[in-house]
């Protein structure tokens, strides 16, 4: 609950502009609004499972936001009760990582062993970053988990009913993101493996439940897939193969885990691999160890990639610090150094150009960062617009719209945010930037007169001025 209640207050201090990505995120939840206020549910499912013209992505994360927004009432999805969404993710990971570790614990640890996975998770730097933006790679870090939890129960007493659940939970989790394939691979067939001969015999259950659940929309998207796997596998940098070899080994241990959690980690595997641990210690090498070596062969790489495979860290943790003799101490001595360094990449900010070089050649995507209060001076904009009739849109003009440079944010020109911005604040308008001679409302960001609207983040400001009596 803690959690729940600094994660929604750090939201709730954010008012940067989204990431040209987690905007496109947004944009296609928003093709949902319309369908769902109409109540039009056969549209809705038609666009979510197997619609046409949905872009290359699944749809999973992208539905699940139209729902929650559109039962918000629609407009801004910054505000702290729409994006609060995106916390669901890393919850699922948590519950779902600990209910992992109990497997791996003394019968009179356990649920000390299912404490000390969920709250490792739920310090993980990267994969709480990412859970405060509206990026699919957050719900498909406790996709990831859930699947596993599946396949962990599936494995110790196999059955018809979990079989199919395990099929269910793997078709949900590719339609949260293809990806999900690539990291989830490894320690699922190690979960198959394990269930032996006679549990093969139900294997068919859960290639049915899968194919029920994804089915339909891979059938429709073949197309479209093959021309997503072509661009994965085109690279778009100039690093060495070392640089290629090194990048999410070293990402892990700086972005995904932060020092803390890494040293947690590093001596948590020598634990078991001294006491003689297997099954937590494999689990835990195939789930990240394993998800790194496959996410490598890809020839782009992105840091937000490889965070499903960051609970295996919390899983080794959770299956050490039980076989140790002070556990309680323990917990909460690296629980209070993870959660600062937390705390600390959440307020201060810290450098994110550490990868080699020449693996990502583009602007880095800083997803833990300090809180922005500043929007950029959208919201200025909102209240000086003047009244429209219903149906006649509003014509503003924006002279001299800046770039949003690298270190603000990775995205988009201004002006290309502020007409999304005004529409889902209630104003329908055209933005554009070519002269206009009967524009009602004028962004000039070089001169004067107007009203001076200043932006600290980009060192600059705008003048608004309107042409027409409101």
């Amino acid at each position: 609950m803690l959690w729940v209640v600094l994660s929604i207050g750090w939201i709730s201090q954010d008012r940067m502009v989204r990431d040209g990505d987690e905007e496109g995120h947004v944009g296609a939840a928003e093709l949902y609004l319309p369908d769902l206020a109409a109540r039009d549910l056969g549209a809705v499912v038609a666009k979510a499972w197997w619609g046409e013209g949905m872009g290359e992505y699944p749809q999973g994360f992208a539905s699940l936001t139209a729902g929650w927004w559109w039962l918000h009432g629609g407009g801004l999805p910054g505000r702290p009760a729409v994006r609060s969404i995106c916390l669901l993710g890393l919850l699922m990971a948590a519950w779902s990582t600990g209910r992992i570790a109990r497997r791996f614990a003394p019968p009179e640890r356990e649920d000390m062993a299912e404490l000390a996975a969920t709250g490792g998770v739920l310090l993980l730097p990267l994969c709480n970053g990412l859970a405060r933006h509206f990026m699919p790679e957050g719900l498909l870090t406790g996709a990831v988990a859930l699947a596993l939890l599946a396949a962990v129960r599936a494995a110790e007493r196999p059955s018809w009913g979990r079989a199919a659940v395990l099929g269910l939970a793997l078709g949900a989790g590719v339609l949260v993101k293809q990806t999900f394939v690539l990291v989830v691979l490894a320690p699922l067939l190690a979960c198959l493996l394990a269930m032996g001969r006679t549990g093969w015999a139900w294997l068919g259950a859960t290639v049915l439940g899968a194919a029920a659940t994804v089915g339909p929309w891979v059938v429709g998207r073949l197309g479209n897939q093959a021309d997503y796997l072509s661009s994965s596998f085109a690279g778009h940098g100039d690093a060495t193969w070392l640089g290629h070899l090194s990048y999410y080994p070293w990402t892990t241990a700086w972005l995904g885990l932060g020092p803390v959690l890494s040293l947690a980690a590093l001596l948590s595997l020598g634990l078991l691999i001294r006491r003689g641990e297997h099954r937590a210690r494999w689990m835990g090498l195939l789930w990240l160890v394993g998800g790194i070596a496959v996410l490598t062969l890809l020839p782009k790489k992105y840091p937000r990639l490889m965070a499903p495979l960051l609970p295996a860290a919390a899983l080794w943790w959770a299956a050490a610090v039980v076989r140790t003799q002070r556990p309680g101490a323990w917990m909460a001595g690296f629980g209070a150094l993870a959660a600062g360094w937390l705390v600390l990449a959440s307020t201060t900010g810290l450098p994110v150009q550490l990868a080699p070089a020449g693996v990502d050649p583009g602007c880095p995507q800083q997803w833990l960062r300090p809180p922005q209060t500043s929007d950029l001076g959208m919201a200025a904009v909102v209240q000086a617009m003047p009244e429209a009739s219903p149906g006649t849109p509003t014509r503003v003009q924006v002279i001299g719209s800046p770039e949003i440079p690298c270190a603000v944010q990775t995205t988009y020109s201004w002006h290309r945010h502020l007409r999304p911005y005004l529409s889902r604040s209630g104003h329908e308008a055209v933005v554009q930037t070519e002269p206009d001679e009967r524009p009602a409302i004028i962004i000039d960001w070089i001169q004067g007169p107007g009203e001076r609207v200043e932006v600290p983040a980009l060192d600059s400001g705008f003048w608004i001025r309107t042409t027409v009596i409101r």
